[in-house]
């Protein structure tokens, strides 16, 4: 759960929400008849509901669901019966609600004012926790965007094969493949950035969504899924502070904790694009003059970005990715249903950056009897729309006038190098799991490097420092290379801290906290969270290990 201010809760008190501004909501459950067809009348659940959370992300996968219901009667239980018998109870009615809470079945949520409702999720049911005290149920749901969030099996092969197929024809068949059959786009549009592709091979293992963004990053376009449940191809908007913002927010609480961050670790302002046969190398004057001129490149494969101005479309993409690190707010706000992760925004009331405007990449919707609130993640929009321009280099020639393609490829340790960056500062929790728990604050070591190795497909499910020991290929230092695990033991010679990799004899980690640390009080205290240290940072036998896939 969000860590609310005391700012943010006076806030929350003095907008109680009653009378004819009281928040309302309706929910509806389809049972699944079939694979994908659902009972045309939905089961309501009543006033039950105590609180909904909703997560809607930008760019991290499925939106998700999470509903607390009274289960005071147990009549919500999926295994609720008549033929029960109970000391005391003579006779159990029918409830009306047998099997209606269970994965898959199909769930609607409406959020809104009195009457004034609007469809904000539209998912499947996950997870059922069924609580014998106090009698409760916690539901969890994920929209459609969950089906493209499984590796490709192609069933008879260890690769999946495209040749001589248009780009949309391919996505079109990835997304059948993980279970979607209607996918909406604008046919003009796209075909204005369509081509075909002479061939694309996917490995066993690799995600849906990932081979689809590989294609789409070369086309300027984006997947998703919106708040009914549709799964939409549509092209990347690119705003500048010159555009005309979606919304105006002049009555929040700033919950970011302080201002923005410079980490020239993270940002990049020159990239080398290339494809089978050749490459191409962009700028983005906006982030070198950020950068104080300061030239910080990286290289990048995109196998089927042959044309410049699918080189381009791959750097333009990548560009404002990093621009939109640069600064990034949270603010807190009455609820507001009809908001959506896309959208731009303006501040009115913040000081430090009055009147900037940003783009919405997260909203938290939290809905209780304290009212309806939303808590906004917004990133920075630049002044102009100048983004990747034409650069000049030489790349990749060899004496025999071939492409070295060693020098230049944006590899998978890149890649986890630069995933793990993003969480630094990330405070340590005593099995914290922040990336896929909204409950919790921090991470600690092995949900830390769990989180990031997932995200790449290298580690299948979660497991613990020594856990993460045992399953690895063990290497000797002298192959040490970025992206690898490290291990380190305590005073018995047990392996109980885990880390990446990241060169020059530095490691990320998320450390210095313990079994004791569960609060950000005390992992302040004890400045623990996640951070570089260099690799003999600490006594005691060290040990290394790698992906199997990698």
């Amino acid at each position: 759960m969000y860590r609310f201010t005391r700012e943010f809760l006076e806030y929350l008190a003095d907008k109680l929400q009653i009378g004819d501004n009281s928040p309302n909501y309706d929910m509806r459950i389809y049972k699944k008849i079939n694979n994908n067809e659902y009972d045309s009348t939905p089961v309501r659940l009543g006033k039950d509901i105590f609180t909904i959370d909703i997560d809607r992300r930008w760019n991290m996968a499925a939106d998700e669901l999470q509903v607390g219901i009274n289960n005071i009667n147990g009549q919500y239980s999926p295994d609720y019966s008549t033929k029960k018998l109970f000391d005391g109870v003579n006779k159990l009615y029918p409830s009306g609600y047998n099997q209606v809470l269970v994965p898959f079945n199909q769930v609607e949520i409406d959020l809104g004012y009195n009457d004034q409702l609007v469809r904000i999720f539209t998912g499947q049911l996950q997870e059922v926790d069924i609580k014998e005290v106090p009698p409760t149920i916690n539901i969890a749901a994920k929209n459609e965007f969950r089906k493209l969030l499984k590796p490709i099996d192609p069933v008879w092969s260890r690769s999946l094969i495209y040749e001589n197929k248009r780009a949309i024809e391919i996505i079109i068949d990835l997304c059948k493949r993980a279970g979607v059959d209607n996918i909406v786009f604008d046919i003009d549009e796209v075909e204005n950035f369509d081509y075909t592709i002479e061939k694309a091979e996917f490995e066993l293992g690799t995600f849906y969504k990932d081979a689809i963004d590989t294609i789409l990053e070369t086309m300027g376009h984006r997947i998703y899924a919106d708040r009914f449940g549709v799964m939409k191809i549509q092209k990347l908007e690119v705003y500048t502070q010159k555009d005309v913002e979606h919304w105006e927010f002049n009555d929040y609480v700033d919950l970011s904790q302080g201002g923005y961050k410079i980490d020239s670790s993270i940002i990049r302002n020159r990239i080398i694009v290339q494809s089978e046969s050749n490459w191409k190398a962009y700028e983005d004057p906006y982030l070198i003059n950020y950068c104080n001129g300061e030239r910080i490149p990286m290289g990048i494969e995109v196998p089927w970005a042959e044309t410049d101005e699918q080189k381009k479309m791959v750097a333009n993409n990548f560009f404002i990715q990093m621009r939109r690190k640069l600064r990034r707010i949270t603010i807190g706000t009455i609820g507001n249903p009809t908001m959506d992760t896309g959208d731009l925004a303006k501040l009115k009331m913040l000081i430090s950056t009055a009147n900037d405007k940003y783009m919405i990449v997260g909203i938290r919707s939290s809905f209780s009897d304290s009212g309806y609130f939303d808590i906004v993640d917004l990133e920075f929009v630049s002044k102009d729309g100048e983004i990747a321009v034409e650069a000049k280099g030489d790349y990749g020639t060899t004496e025999e006038g071939t492409r070295d393609k060693s020098n230049l490829a944006y590899s998978t340790r890149d890649k986890i190098v630069d995933e793990a960056k993003k969480w630094i500062g990330t405070y340590y929790q005593w099995g914290g799991n922040k990336a896929f728990n909204p409950n919790h604050y921090g991470l600690d070591c092995s949900h830390f490097t769990y989180t990031v190795y997932s995200k790449f497909g290298l580690m299948d499910y979660y497991r613990t420092a020594i856990g993460q020991y045992n399953w690895a290929k063990k290497i000797n230092k002298g192959n040490l290379q970025k992206g690898d695990l490290v291990f380190y033991t305590n005073s018995k010679g047990t392996v109980n801290h885990v880390g990446i990799y990241i060169g020059n004899d530095k490691v990320i980690s998320a450390n210095g906290g313990d079994s004791t640390t569960t609060t950000i009080g005390k992992a302040r205290q004890r400045n623990a969270k996640v951070k570089i240290h260099n690799l003999n940072y600490r006594k005691g036998n060290i040990y290394y290990g790698k992906a199997h896939n990698i």
